[in-house]
């Protein structure tokens, strides 16, 4: 979502395995996936507890999303099935399914589907009156064509989707896979661009419950303040590496020290610097590294650095692009980075010292 959308989405570290908490109510996003469970076939796929459902209600009624993916083969078929019935419990009369057309917004979220999802046997017809609310066809063994995406309907609102495309196990499965600096491939990428779409339908639906951070206070005068002023960029290599755990700390001479503790950041951009020349100094990961630079204003200087080495013989290494772009250029060229923005002030002071942390 970060380096392709642009939107800093931010994604629980763990799965909730009951729906009791008040704090899911604040997601504006829950994503629901069949796991590994040995149920008996004459019992539910799933099943909540009636204060869990009031929860799920009172989600989905107050602005909450609910993702469901799965595939065909007959455990999911049956997950499904419990699935839409426990919708039905949670919105009643108000509630219903349908299947979405392919004119439907969450297809040209971000990507553009005129025919439906990869996998989808989609024409760009109207929704069908089928009579019961409620109706989900089954997808029976050896049928080529999934069912695709349907709508979980409150009013004319949609609060969620089902899949039976089975976009979740297409996805890269550990984050170590996704930060390693390789662009996903294949089936892998048809499926993350997919589910691209609903997300980001999700989060930008007017009803949502996405908090929408405005402007931090210097942004709106600071671009033309520094304007003229010389920029410093430093990214993490390989390029599109996340910082991760460890903050981030930058020395400049004339007493500038700023420290970045934002785990998904892949760097920092500090503006409004004036120009000549400096030395700089990175702390990261218990290493540290020195190289001197100049500075030129109306410019971007750009470094990047990474850790070699292990122990007493670790250290720093940093390296300085040849090229200085105007940020113009050098926006179009990295586009696709998350660096935290600091702005230094005009009057630039000795002993300027500035500490940003994740939120």
């Amino acid at each position: 979502m970060r380096d392709y959308t642009g939107i800093h989405a931010q994604i629980r570290s763990t799965a909730a395995h009951i729906f009791l908490s008040k704090e899911l109510l604040r997601d504006p996003i829950h994503f629901l996936f069949p796991g590994r469970q040995h149920v008996p076939f004459s019992e539910p796929r799933i099943r909540l507890a009636a204060e869990e459902i009031e929860l799920l209600s009172e989600y989905l009624h107050g602005g909450g999303f609910l993702f469901v993916d799965a595939g065909a083969a007959a455990d999911d078929r049956r997950f499904l099935r419990s699935l839409v019935d426990l919708l039905r419990q949670a919105l009643g009369s108000e509630g219903r399914l349908y299947e979405l057309p392919s004119r439907h917004a969450v297809y040209h979220a971000f990507y553009d589907y005129e025919n439906g999802f990869p996998g989808e046997c989609k024409e760009p017809v109207d929704e069908l009156d089928i009579g019961s609310p409620w109706f989900y066809p089954d997808r029976l063994p050896g049928q080529f064509c999934p069912r695709g995406l349907w709508g979980i309907g409150v009013g004319d609102r949609l609060v969620g989707v089902i899949s039976d495309l089975n976009l979740h196990r297409n996805w890269p499965d550990t984050q170590d896979s996704l930060s390693a600096g390789a662009p996903p491939e294949g089936g892998s990428l048809l499926s993350l661009r997919a589910a691209t779409n609903i997300v980001v339908h999700a989060l930008l639906r007017p009803e949502g419950l996405t908090t929408k951070y405005g402007q931090f206070a210097w942004q709106p005068q600071f671009r033309s303040a520094t304007q003229g002023l010389a920029q410093l960029a430093l990214i993490r290599s390989p390029v599109g590496s996340e910082l991760g755990d460890h903050p981030l700390q930058v020395s400049l001479t004339a007493g500038t020290q700023i420290e970045v503790a934002e785990a998904h950041a892949k760097g920092l951009l500090l503006r409004g610097l004036p120009s000549g020349e400096r030395e700089l100094q990175v702390d990261y990961a218990g290493y540290s590294g020195r190289i001197p630079i100049e500075l030129a204003a109306g410019k971007v200087t750009t470094v990047s650095f990474r850790s070699r080495g292990l122990g007493p013989f670790g250290g720093i290494v940093l390296d300085q692009m040849e090229q200085r772009l105007t940020p113009a250029r050098w926006e179009e060229r990295f586009s696709d980075l998350y660096l935290h923005e600091v702005a230094a002030s005009q009057e630039l002071s000795p002993g300027l010292e500035t500490s940003v942390e994740s939120p």
